[in-house]
This record gives C-alpha cells, structure tokens and sequence, in this order.
C-alpha cells in the first residue's frame, strides 16, 4: 500500500530516482520502458479543476502517475523547470527529478516538524546551476 511506508536505505532510494533520471536504465540496464517512464511523468489532470485538498499536488503542478508534474515557473512561481517531476513522504522525505536540467534531488531528514528544508535545499540546487559558456554547448 503507497501510503503505508517503505524500508529503504538512502542510496537505493537515490538509485531509484536516477534510474527516472536515466529514462528507466541504471547500470547499463533497461529497468522500465523510456515510454513508461515518459507516462508516469506526462500531466493526466490537463486542464481538470483541482479542489485544494491536502496531499494533491500545489498549484501550478499537474499530476502524473504518482508524482506532481511541473507545468512551468509561470505557474508555479518556482525555479525549477517545465516538467519537473516529484513527490514527497509525510515525514520529511522527499524527491524530485528535473528531466530538463539533467539533474535529481533525494532529501530524507524524517520529522514531522519543520519541512520547509527540502524546499530550501531544492531551492539552493537550482541556484547553484552555472550557465555554460556559448562555446561549451
């Protein structure tokens, strides 16, 4: 049951994600489909009005299977990506991958208390993202 907790290590979690990251492969392997993978990050809700209810996705954010789905910084206010993918724990664990940017995030702190970390920590991952120079693209 998904919402009845996993016994995981960090480093399999973070294993997990980059394998989404990967397109559905990790060490040379095809874990799941790239078209899985580009199904469980597509939008399903579209344009469905949502009802702000506690657990469903913030605005700005679609939802795709299993996880909130960015529909870009002018929704969501944010500086994370277009189609930027996460989901979080309820006790202060949480991931998100950004497909765009080539990069993925794993924050475990387990509290119930103070969540507002992994925002910040999300927050300073994106800001430290450095533009190439022209003549390294």
């Amino acid at each position: 049951m998904g919402g009845a907790g996993l016994t995981s290590t960090a480093s399999d979690y973070a294993r997990f994600v980059q394998m989404l990251l990967n397109g559905g492969q990790l060490d040379s392997v095809q874990i799941l489909s790239p078209k899985t993978v580009e199904l469980m990050r597509a939008d399903v809700l579209g344009d469905l009005p949502k009802v702000s209810t506690a657990g469903l996705p913030p605005p700005g954010y679609g939802f795709g299977l299993t996880f909130a789905v960015n529909r870009g910084p002018s929704q969501t206010g944010s500086i994370v990506s277009r189609g930027e993918y996460n989901w979080g724990g309820a006790a202060g664990t949480a991931f998100w991958i950004d497909p765009q940017e080539q990069m993925a995030g794993v924050w475990m702190i387990q509290t119930m208390l103070d969540l507002g970390k992994g925002d910040r920590f999300k927050q300073l991952a994106y800001q430290a993202i450095v533009e190439k120079p022209a003549s390294d693209r």
